[in-house]
């Protein structure tokens, strides 16, 4: 039986269960928290629960909308992810279900008015595997490639549904050919940065929107660190 350690985020107000070793969720997942932006009457899809701690952070933001539906295919995560929403009271809120998303989605036709996903996005011939099963099928597009998110997407949203995503900035090219596949275009783009004096970004937090074409729009930059090991008054906010 794995060991678990409790970690308290957003001041205490979400408590959470990890394994002390495998997979822990990361900044990934509360910079995309933060970019997402529903109405209190839309119906969510998340590709990947991890832990759950997307869909716990929108609700305890007030942004949880009417519902939240999220897929996990690893056992041990699913079951985690079951734990943190019963602790966090969110039972009514969130539906975690068990198993591959390309084997489920197609029972959700023009369902959902938001998909969601942090990604596995190293791709495995490229990225640092990790020596755990858990963190190589969380990191590593073993059983979900990009493609496979816009395709799924397509299927899930209903016209004018917004995918977000974050993923590599160096791999934002081929994020915004996949999207175009699949007739999503770009509605809104944010550049996440670790320090200011970086001339390359690290992510990049973007809206897709399906069948549906709106006005543009760039946030500005957000940078993590404001010098070596101090956290900017913009991620500062996102974590508190």
């Amino acid at each position: 039986m794995p060991n678990f350690s409790i970690t308290s985020f957003l001041n205490d107000r979400i408590k959470l269960y990890q394994p002390e070793k495998g997979y822990r969720f990361s900044i990934d997942a509360p910079l995309l928290a933060d970019f997402i932006t529903p109405s209190k009457n839309d119906i969510m899809f998340e590709i990947g629960s991890g832990c759950g701690i997307i869909p716990i952070i929108l609700n305890v933001r007030d942004k949880g909308g009417k519902k939240i539906i999220s897929v996990e295919i690893q056992k041990s995560l699913y079951n985690i992810a079951l734990k943190n929403i019963e602790v966090n009271g969110l039972n009514k809120k969130i539906e975690i279900i068990y198993g591959d998303v390309k084997n489920i989605y197609q029972g959700f036709s023009d369902s959902f008015d938001i998909v969601f996903t942090n990604p596995p996005y190293n791709q495995i011939e490229s990225g640092r595997v990790s020596d755990k099963v858990e963190k190589i099928i969380a990191c590593n597009e073993i059983y979900l490639k990009l493609e496979d998110i816009f395709k799924i997407s397509s299927w899930l949203l209903k016209k004018g549904g917004a995918l977000y995503i974050i993923f590599p900035s160096e791999r934002e090219k081929e994020l915004l050919k996949s999207g175009e596949k699949y007739n999503f275009f770009i509605g809104k783009i944010r550049n996440v940065f670790s320090k200011k004096e970086d001339k390359k970004a690290n992510f990049v937090l973007a809206k897709f929107l399906k069948d549906k074409k709106e006005n543009f729009f760039k946030e500005k930059d957000l940078f993590i660190y404001e010098k070596d090991k101090e956290y900017s008054k913009d991620f500062l906010k996102i974590i508190s």
